[in-house]
Order: structure tokens, then C-alpha cells, then sequence
């Protein structure tokens, strides 16, 4: 029987560890596709920064020079710096939501595990009537 706790670690120490340790190996690829997409747009969206940014600070000390980007203005390099600065940063976000959510899965999925689901637990709703004929619902647990 998995620890929750331990879980939980696991997956805050490297992420997937803990769906491993939960026998829920199916999710080691979940974790690992969102750490891959994650990762691609971080660096390229780094990347793009970068380029613009380079640009947008050559065009402002070198007005007359040459540059990689001939077509575009000054305000649309310092439209496109910001942009990718801002996707870098929700990028991050996104990051660190993902690394979350794996730790509380992980987490979670350990609780789970000893979650009693036996047939002797129930929950019945079913009409009912009472001594004057009136319906009502009849709400009935079982443990």
C-alpha cells in the first residue's frame, strides 16, 4: 500500500517518480509529455525573445546601421520583445501548474489506494410515500 506522503515526494523530487511508486506507470508518459511541450515552447519562446531583443537594443544604438529585421519598425520590434517575453513568462506558469498538479496526482492516487470501494458501502435514493399519500425521497446509507 502506497504512502501518500511518500508519493508525493517522489513526484516533487522527479516529476513522474511518484506515479511510479503508485504502480501507475500509464501516467509516467503524461508527466513526461507535458515536462516535453513545456520545455519546447520555453526554449523557443526564450529563443524568439532573445532575437528581438538583440535587434530592438542594436536599432536603438545604431538607428542607421543595417539589421536582421530591415522590414520591421522599432515599435514592432518592441511589440514582438514583449510579446515573447510575456508567452516566456506564461510559459512558466503553465510549468509550474504541471509540476503541481503531477505532485497532487501523485499524491492523491496514493489516498486513493486504500479508498474502501466494497459492496457493503452504499447510497440508495429512491421515492417513497407517506402515511397521508403524499410523495417524497427516501434517501437510505448503508455501511
Amino acid at each position: 500500500m502506497p504512502i501518500a506522503k511518500r508519493a508525493g515526494l517522489y513526484s516533487a523530487l522527479l516529476p513522474g517518480l511518484g506515479q511510479a511508486y503508485n504502480r501507475q506507470y500509464w501516467k509516467i508518459g503524461l508527466v513526461a509529455a507535458a515536462t516535453g511541450v513545456v520545455t519546447y515552447f520555453y526554449i523557443d519562446n526564450s529563443k524568439n525573445y532573445q532575437e528581438y531583443q538583440e535587434a530592438y537594443i542594436n536599432r536603438l544604438n545604431n538607428p542607421t546601421q543595417a539589421d536582421a529585421y530591415p522590414e520591421r519598425s522599432l515599435d514592432d520590434l518592441d511589440l514582438l520583445r514583449k510579446t515573447f517575453r510575456k508567452y516566456k513568462e506564461y510559459t512558466v506558469i503553465a510549468g509550474t501548474v504541471c509540476y503541481l498538479v503531477n505532485i497532487l496526482d501523485a499524491f492523491t492516487s496514493a489516498h486513493l489506494k486504500a479508498f474502501d470501494m466494497g459492496k457493503d458501502i452504499s447510497l440508495q435514493i429512491a421515492p417513497s410515500f407517506n402515511q397521508q399519500g403524499q410523495a417524497g425521497i427516501h434517501l437510505q446509507m448503508g455501511f
